[in-house]
């Protein structure tokens, strides 16, 4: 998110850092699962298709709470919870 004044006269210096990595793997519940979706805050931010060997990367994703979901979340439906507390990490979730 850029402030406001991007177009001031001054040069403006933006700290980038990082970003980390989210690796969803598929549990023997969840075996025909063809996508995960990632929310943050009850919002779907993200979809990634399951590969090959049964995993959904989402990549480049900020410190805070996230949730996942196989396929589409339902309401009611149980997600599953990680945080990322640095950047550049990467996580592993096991889903059900």
């Amino acid at each position: 998110n850029l402030p406001y004044d991007v177009l001031a006269l001054e040069p403006m210096q933006i700290q980038l850092t990082r970003g980390s990595t989210i690796i969803a793997r598929r549990g023997a519940e969840t075996s025909d699962v063809r996508y995960v979706e990632l929310y943050r805050s009850g919002r779907l931010v993200a979809r990634a298709e399951v590969d090959g060997d049964g995993r959904a990367v989402f990549e480049n994703w900020a410190p805070g709470i996230y949730a996942l979901a196989c396929g589409k979340a339902r309401a009611g439906a149980e997600l599953t919870s990680l945080t990322i507390e640095e950047s550049g990490a990467q996580v592993v979730v096991d889903l059900p």
